[in-house]
């Protein structure tokens, strides 16, 4: 059966204590593993035992699901006990994939969420930051914003799904799961955050670039020491940036009417590069995230719902 997103993997006990504790195999456990692994669907598949006491984990799983394919994942034995009802039968099911642990996906709504609340803060510290290049064309600034906005749906989806396993629905996320539009757009909101991501680290790469053409000091030391002579030269850089075609002269007189200081404070520009260092790690998640559960696990997705997302704008 397909888990839907929830299932108990590094946490529960091996089978292999069990045998210690003198709890005998109710079947030839390998023989099963034999013949799973002839199957295409469930070759890799995890094996879980519940005894209707406890739950051990006979073999973890290398099979990965996502949010735009049904994968299965886990293979639930169970003993089952004489007058037992199918309601009972699917809550004991149940509560063992609800075992509390994230897997992929939830890893990846954990980086998405975050990624969003730091990119908030970042939005709202950032008076008086120093911007360290020339700023990002119109293009780079709107599939920034894009991915910014990507990102955030990412988060309200993956928690609306967490919400609805927890609270039982998980019939109601599995048609959700199954249906093409939603398979789509879970495809188009990681190609987004993975493109502003793109944009995003190619910007700080820019900036590390100018940074060890300017200073002759290393990078681990940006963050906590920039001579003066350092912040001079990018001071001019800074105005340079901000200004294409400007000559020495210009400079100079863009400070002498105090436009621009002399030198920027070290402080600022400290906190400017400290900001870059924290949009890396934002950017870097997203990657990590579409690496769990995104398009990056299953590349083949994208000319999948690609031809649906052809066809849809073809219908209009």
């Amino acid at each position: 059966m397909a888990t839907s997103g929830l299932f108990p993997a590094h946490k529960l006990p091996s089978i292999d204590l069990a045998r210690r504790l003198g709890i005998k195999d109710p079947i030839d456990f390998q023989a099963l593993i034999n013949q799973f692994d002839c199957l295409r669907n469930f070759e890799r598949v995890g094996i879980i035992y519940d005894d209707g006491y406890s739950r051990w984990l006979v073999r973890p799983s290398r099979r990965y699901a996502s949010i735009t394919d049904n994968v299965v994942t886990h293979v639930v034995i169970t003993r089952i006990r004489e007058n037992t009802s199918s309601a009972d039968i699917e809550k004991s099911l149940t509560g063992t994939l609800s075992t509390s642990i994230f897997n992929g996906e939830f890893a990846a709504t954990a980086l998405a969420c975050g990624s969003s609340l730091a990119t908030a803060v970042l939005a709202v510290t950032a008076t008086g930051v120093i911007p360290l290049t020339g700023g990002s064309s119109g293009i780079a600034a709107v599939t920034l914003a894009t991915g910014t906005w990507a990102t955030g749906f990412q988060c309200g989806i993956g928690v609306g799904r967490a919400i609805g396993l927890s609270a039982g629905f998980s019939e109601e996320v599995k048609w959700l799961d199954s249906q093409q539009w939603f398979q789509a757009t879970s495809t188009i909101l990681d190609g987004l955050s993975l493109t502003s991501a793109s944009v995003g680290l190619k910007k700080t790469v820019d900036v590390y670039k100018q940074m060890k053409a300017i200073s002759s000091i290393k990078a681990t030391e940006w963050l906590n020491l920039l001579p003066r002579a350092e912040r001079k030269r990018l001071t001019d850089h800074i105005i340079r940036a901000q200004n294409p075609g400007i000559s020495a002269s210009g400079i100079k007189a863009a400070i002498n009417a105090g436009k621009y200081p002399k030198r920027f404070p070290a402080e600022s520009l400290q906190r400017s590069l400290h900001r870059e260092l924290v949009s890396a790690v934002i950017n870097s998640s997203a990657f990590v995230g579409s690496g769990f559960s995104g398009n990056l696990r299953n590349p083949e997705n994208i000319s999948l719902h690609g031809k649906y997302i052809i066809s849809l704008m073809q219908s209009f």
